[in-house]
């Protein structure tokens, strides 16, 4: 079962640590386990978008940073939505539009590079 963010399926919540990369363009989100969020107990914290075959550097110093940040993001998960339709300035446009949507924190105290 995946999660819906605005509209877009996204893959199922997995652990950051085990994300080998996007095999296609990509929107991404990084979450973490919050039971007060519906229908899924996912907190959206970062959205992102990735090209074809990039890995994203999971020891990246903005994710080695969020991770210390008072244990708000110890247990990073990631999702991914596979949008090869949408071209690269299309999938940061609708990055840009989650991230405003979701008000996702990360995005707003950090940044990590595009990969």
């Amino acid at each position: 079962m995946g999660i819906c963010f605005s509209g877009w399926e996204f893959s199922s919540p997995k652990a950051l640590d085990s994300f080998e990369g996007a095999p296609a363009p990509a929107l991404y989100c990084f979450s973490i386990i919050d039971t007060r969020c519906t229908p899924l107990p996912f907190l959206p914290l970062f959205f992102g978008d990735t090209h074809a075959g990039n890995a994203l550097d999971v020891y990246h110093e903005a994710v080695t940073r969020w991770r210390s940040l008072g244990g708000m993001a110890r247990d990073l998960y990631i999702s991914v939505a596979y949008v090869p339709q949408l071209s690269e300035d299309e999938r940061r446009n609708e990055g840009e539009r989650l991230v405003s949507k979701y008000e996702t924190p990360l995005n707003r105290s950090a940044s990590v590079s595009r990969v």
